[in-house]
């Protein structure tokens, strides 16, 4: 299995999302360079305090014929921005509107499986959104 870099096997796409209460929000949508579209797909959602950072989990799920894609949710990691709060929402369903903007980019290949995959409160949020 080939080693994957953040800086060369992703492509990161910035999502304009509704301004919340704070003002403008945004959330990047990254997808594996490898990937070939038209067959299943993995959607990372990341934990508290955290932003997607695991090119060894990508080269997993692309080695076992899975395209990759991760979200870092609004005001964390590569969309921080300058927000006077890091990592806050005041309901969890708030990410919902990224998740929706993510599958809708994943399904611009065509629609295909799709599992979702959360680490820590990543997990919490995509049971919600699939329940």
């Amino acid at each position: 299995m080939r080693r994957m870099n953040l800086e060369t096997d992703f492509n990161y796409r910035n999502l304009t999302l509704k301004d919340d209460y704070e003002g403008a929000v945004s959330a990047c949508f990254i997808s594996a360079k490898e990937n070939q579209g038209g067959r299943a797909a993995a959607l990372y959602l990341h934990g508290f305090v955290d932003y997607f950072f695991h090119p060894h989990v990508a080269a997993q799920f692309l080695a076992h014929d899975i395209d990759f894609y991760a979200l870092d949710l609004r005001k964390y990691g590569r969309v921080l921005d300058c927000h006077p709060h890091p990592n806050y929402c005041r309901d969890i369903h708030e990410y919902f509107e990224e998740i929706d903007l993510a599958i809708e980019c994943i399904c611009e290949q065509g629609e295909v499986p799709l599992y979702l995959l959360g680490h820590s409160t990543g997990g919490l949020i995509s049971s919600l959104y699939a329940a």
